[in-house]
């Protein structure tokens, strides 16, 4: 079943709220009591600030993923030389992927990146997960082995391509949380939508992500839904672009997704619909410099061992800007336009076939000579109307006009050919 919501909610981050405990072990991985726990400290986090963020992982002696790629772009942005550079991104290499000539991480889920160690590890109830940058493995018997063998196993991969969750064998769970990339069957803007600003030394991504969050108590496995924003900023140095600390902003943020909501559950298992809601991020920005941006948020209930594929977007509008773009903005959108609404950030100029009016010189949809003839007029309609009034088979002419009409044919210089005597006007 789905339902339909017709207004928009903003997901603003409120206060910090405090995360659960947790304990953090010798290799520097989270052990929750259990998955809920896990969820609840998602969703603290992601109401921190940057600042709070690093504040709360000071105070239990914890280094996120986030935290060290945030690190590593830092250091790479100040490298002097290309030798350093390199010197860099060999030490980083586990973390940061810089094979198609620009530097991106590995794993860029900011829900997880702020949770799991460098590794990509936490644990919940004794139960370990490991999470790469397209798919998360579960193991019942806590050992880091048991997961590190599925990660560059080519079947498995081949596997996911066409089940979305696999059990390779007992205790063992292999989910992927994230819709392929490019994906449009389920909804036409697909699992992600990205844009670029690009000038000759400085550039701008900006991706709107929709996923599902997994975790496993080793009893239960539990999902939820979640809509991810990020931004990153490059320029071009040495040759070659590197990440660099700016600024980011972020504005009408909009996106139409399935929300899980749950009605009961049966046999273990939670029993939901799925709710169409018109979601957003309120307006905002990083605050202060830094290589990348990025915010998340959690939607719905969470479903517990059942199947919750990760909604594609019905349609998603987002606009960026850092220092580095000067004032332009980068857009994604796609399927607003068309869907008989003029929202907040269209214009007629836009996205005329929702926003356009009578008398905004444009001629479409509904509009036509005779209800609107001030934008639909033409030369040659039989109307003399602002617009066409040098036309004139509908205005008339005047000799004088530079225009030949019938009746000017053999008394006007307007008709005169060249080299010929004409009569005076």
């Amino acid at each position: 079943m789905v339902m339909a919501s017709c207004s928009q909610v903003d997901l603003e981050p409120e206060a910090a709220s405090d995360v659960p405990m947790v304990r953090v072990d010798d290799a520097g991985a989270l052990h929750f009591q259990s998955a809920q726990a896990f969820f609840a400290a998602m969703e603290a986090i992601s109401r921190m600030s940057p600042e709070e963020q690093v504040s709360w992982e000071e105070r239990i002696g914890f280094t996120s993923l986030r935290r060290t790629l945030t690190l590593a772009e830092r250091q790479l942005e100040s490298a002097q030389t290309p030798v350093e550079q390199e010197r860099l991104l060999e030490a980083y290499a586990d973390v940061i992927d810089a094979s198609e000539g620009t530097l991106r991480p590995r794993l860029s889920s900011p829900g997880y990146a702020g949770l799991v160690n460098r590794a990509g590890v936490f644990y919940v109830n004794g139960v370990i997960h490991k999470v790469t940058p397209d798919m998360l493995i579960i193991s019942r018997d806590g050992r880091p082995e048991t997961v590190e063998k599925y990660v560059a196993s080519p079947r498995i991969r081949e596997q996911l391509e066409a089940e979305p969750e696999l059990v390779p064998e007992e205790g063992v769970r292999v989910a992927r949380y994230a819709g392929e990339h490019g994906v449009t069957a389920q909804h036409h803007c697909g699992y992600e939508r990205s844009g670029r600003y690009q000038s000759s030394d400085r550039r701008l991504d900006m991706y709107l992500r929709s996923l599902v969050y997994v975790s496993s108590d080793g009893i239960n496995t539990y999902r939820r839904a979640g809509v991810e924003l990020q931004m990153s900023g490059e320029k071009k140095l040495l040759g070659s672009w590197r990440s660099y600390n700016t600024t980011y902003s972020y504005r009408n943020v909009s996106f139409q997704v399935d929300v899980p909501i749950v009605t009961g559950s049966s046999g273990g298992s939670s029993l939901y619909y799925l709710e169409t809601q018109l979601l957003g991020f309120a307006d905002g920005g990083s605050g202060g410099e830094s290589p990348s941006h990025s915010i998340y948020s959690i939607l719905g209930h969470i479903i517990q061992n059942n199947a919750l594929p990760a909604s594609g977007f019905h349609k998603v509008y987002g606009q960026g800007s850092s220092r580095g773009t000067g004032g332009s903005w980068v857009t994604i959108n796609c399927g607003f336009c068309s869907d008989g609404t003029c929202n907040s950030f269209e214009t007629a100029g836009s996205c005329v076939s929702d926003c356009g009016y009578c008398g905004d010189g444009m001629c479409y949809g509904s509009e036509t000579l005779s209800s609107c003839p001030g934008d639909c007029s033409y030369c040659g309609d039989g109307l003399c109307t602002e617009g066409v009034t040098a036309c004139a088979s509908d205005c008339g002419g005047y000799c004088g006009d530079g225009l030949c009409s019938n009746d000017e044919s053999t008394s006007c210089s307007d008709c005169c050919p060249w080299g010929q005597i004409c009569p005076e006007d």
